[in-house]
């Protein structure tokens, strides 16, 4: 799915007047012709507009088909960027994979905060979590869709396979799939890919799929359903309106299972406080076995006798990881007096004593 439009929000903030910023700041994510459908796209996102929550500022997200819907009676794409400076500004804080990608958005003054999602994200964070642009409201809003989108469809449990890549034989996973789903009277088993997927493995996990079927007999109680990333995007008549049902499906699933590895859908599929079945629980750096535990996380492979979930707080890291990187640039940030009081210890500490100053002596 097509996903560029303008992304922004205004925060009004409620620091105390002696202490709050004389402006919040523009926080833009430039993507620079990055997709925006990867899970680093959505993690920029996230942190932009947490920033700007908790800075009282404005997040935009640019790119060529924002700027184009902004100013449509412009044909000329530096054109558009000089009419979005005229009216908002170069950048205060600018998310972006590189400095050099950053353009005319930036100047001597703009904080950059540069590299990749899971860099950003996993430093900050040991669970290996990463900074996403899921919130509750999002989910309920997408899984009301979905279920509309696919009410005609829909069958039973819904058992959710996020596939990243097929790191096994795809006869066996599709059998997995299967059995588990024949573990009840009805059910669907829904796929979805990412732009990592390739064409071999997404074609073929379905073909198991549809085998493993057949071989059960089992059509009348397992209903198969898929949406391939790749293939909409290869699809010339695809437009902003297309419906990608990713996040609904996270939102509405019974089970969802996490084959491949993917800090950003895991981080994603966490959020709905769900547990989540991954394929490569102990991958790189311990992966997520220590989140098993504590019921988060699943292992899953060919063998799983079944599927278990429960529904707990849902895991979204990106608050947390927005004010550690507002801390991180907090001299940046005061320099611009735009660091609310909350995040600044040093003017608090400098109220601090001059309040103890201005307090009589006990006698």
């Amino acid at each position: 799915m097509k996903n560029t439009a303008l992304l922004s929000a205004d925060f009004t903030h409620t620091a105390a007047p002696v202490t709050a910023p004389k402006s919040g700041p523009r926080i833009y994510y430039v993507l620079n012709g990055d997709d925006p459908t990867r899970g680093d796209s959505h993690g920029y996102a996230g942190i932009g507009r947490a920033m700007a929550e908790k800075l009282g500022g404005r997040f935009f997200q640019i790119d060529d088909e924002t700027l184009a819907d902004l100013y449509p009676g412009t044909s000329h794409a530096y054109d558009r960027e000089q009419l979005f400076l005229q009216e908002h500004g170069p950048a205060d804080i600018v998310l972006c994979r590189s400095i050099r990608s950053t353009g005319c958005f930036i100047d001597r003054n703009t904080i950059v905060i540069e590299g990749r999602n899971e860099n950003i994200g996993t430093e900050r964070d040991k669970d290996m979590l990463v900074a996403h642009h899921i919130t509750p409201a999002l989910l309920a809003d997408e899984g009301r869709t979905f279920r509309n989108h696919y009410q005609d469809r829909l069958q039973g449990t819904l058992i959710a396979l996020l596939l990243v890549e097929n790191i096994a034989c795809p006869r066996l996973l599709g059998q997995a799939l299967v059995r588990q789903a024949l573990q009840n009277d009805q059910a669907t088993i829904f796929l979805t890919t990412c732009w990592r997927t390739t064409e071999t493995d997404y074609h073929q996990v379905m073909e198991g799929c549809r085998t493993a079927i057949e071989a059960a007999h089992a059509q009348d109680r397992v209903t198969l359903l898929d949406y391939h990333l790749n293939a909409e995007r290869k699809n010339e008549h695809a437009t902003a309106q297309s419906y990608n049902p990713y996040t609904g499906l996270l939102d509405q699933a019974d089970h969802i299972i996490l084959w491949g590895t993917s800090l950003s859908m895991f981080s994603e599929a966490v959020a709905t406080g769900k547990t989540i079945h991954v394929s490569c629980i102990g991958h790189d750096n311990g992966g997520f076995k220590h989140l098993e535990s504590k019921g988060v996380v699943r292992g899953f492979d060919f063998e799983t006798p079944a599927l278990e979930t429960r529904q707990g707080l849902p895991i979204d890291k990106t608050g947390e990881i927005a004010e550690k990187l507002i801390k991180n640039n907090a001299y940046s940030l005061r320099k611009k007096s735009m660091l609310p009081l909350a995040f600044d210890d040093y003017a608090r500490y400098e109220a601090e004593q001059a309040q103890r100053k201005n307090t009589p002596a006990s006698p």
